[in-house]
């Protein structure tokens, strides 16, 4: 096919076409931005367990793969050839769920020991607190006079109290309700990832046919080559997520070891965890260890801030971009809008997702745009040759 034929009159007025109609869906979305947003954020809380399975599945998928590939591969047994990938499957969901459960172990025993030595410092905190406020009353009379202007009288008691009740238990209901949706679109995701991963194959099968009969095969082929980066963009970036997280989880073991911060397994081992976030997921994991160090000591509550925000600074420049920059090929400015509008829409799903949809995205961009460029400077030495004939 003559690759002038790309810009005959028909195709440019289809081009031309297609450009007014997406400028006047933006137009749309942008006059529109208050109720679009309402119905987004309807539709993601109604995706949000399918979105979290899927997310599950496909990180689920890389260690199943790599099992059927290179433990189960060569096996003759009919029983293991023939199940193969249920047991790569199963496998891998042993050593993910023994992953977790680990990490959990390092984690609640430590949480509830310094929780309970935190609530038994409380009596004497309360009192510590008490004899500022009676030195400070001494010191200042004026406070006490304006504190006692400010107390409500006996009769609007009844009336705050009932009021503070009623927005404490609405506030309770609906935590609780909250806590438990979460839980139950937590199993439903682990459940529907299950589903998919183990019937991969039939899904596959299922959209090969209704390919076959949406669109020709030339089409088709190229979805499957759209889909193939699709895939490993999303493959190295959850790689290198891990890998990453690994790195620095263990970094921050070892220094707090190094500095002789308390909990330092424990707090090395949640930030590790919580790094499987793109950019934030570390900071969450410090706040959690500031307030487990910063309960005993104050002053190493702020130095292990220090130390994180160092860490964390480093781990970014020097290991984040060579581990999983340079696998998804996305800069940094990106990641970061990446992990802001993502999270904003779908929460942590959006989060995990945003930085490699935004990357594959990124990738066919440069590719049309290095397309164009060829053909414009072939078009340009034609011209440019023209002049000398």
């Amino acid at each position: 096919m003559n690759k002038d034929s790309e810009n005959t009159p028909i195709k440019r007025r289809y081009r031309t076409e297609y450009l007014i109609l997406l400028a006047g869906i933006v137009l749309l979305f942008v006059m529109n931005f208050s109720t679009v947003r309402v119905v987004l954020s309807r539709i993601s809380k109604a995706l949000y367990p399918l979105l979290l399975g899927a997310i599950i599945a496909f990180v689920l998928d890389i260690p199943t793969d790599f099992f059927e590939r290179k433990l189960f591969e060569k096996v003759q047994q009919p029983v293991v050839k023939k199940y193969k990938h249920e047991l790569s499957f199963a496998l891998a969901l042993i050593i993910s769920i023994g992953v977790v459960v680990t990490i959990l172990n390092l984690i609640v025993p430590q949480v509830v020991e310094s929780m309970t030595v935190f609530i038994g410092k409380l009596p004497e905190a309360y009192e510590l607190i008490l004899k500022g406020m009676e030195r400070v009353l001494k010191e200042y009379p004026e406070i006490q006079t304006r504190i006692a202007q400010s107390v409500p009288s006996d009769e609007s008691i009844p009336k705050e109290l009932t009021a503070a009740f009623t927005n404490w238990a609405g506030g309770a209901a609906n935590f609780l309700g909250a806590t438990l949706s979460n839980i139950f679109s937590l199993v439903f995701a682990f459940i529907f990832s299950i589903y998919i991963v183990l019937g991969k194959k039939d899904l596959k099968n299922q959209m090969d046919r209704l390919l076959n009969w949406l669109i020709n095969p030339t089409r088709k082929n190229k979805l499957y080559r759209i889909l193939r980066v699709v895939n490993d963009t999303f493959s190295d970036f959850f790689v290198g997520q891990l890998i990453e997280a690994v790195i620095l989880g263990v970094l921050c073991t070892v220094g707090l070891y190094i500095f002789r911060f308390p909990y330092a397994l424990m707090i090395g081992s949640f930030i590790g965890l919580t790094a499987l976030i793109p950019i934030v997921g570390a900071y969450l994991g410090g706040a959690f260890g500031l307030i487990m160090i910063g309960s005993e000591n104050p002053v190493q509550g702020g130095l292990f801030v220090i130390f994180l925000i160092v860490l964390q600074q480093l781990e970014g420049s020097l290991i984040y971009p060579k581990v999983v920059g340079d696998k998804i090929g996305l800069p940094g400015i990106w990641v970061m809008a990446a992990v802001v509008v993502g999270g904003s829409l779908f929460g942590i799903s959006g989060t995990l997702l945003g930085v490699p949809l935004v990357a594959t995205i990124y990738k066919f961009l440069v590719k049309k745009t290095l397309q164009e460029e060829e053909k414009a400077n072939a078009l340009q030495e034609k011209v440019d040759a023209k002049k000398y004939v």
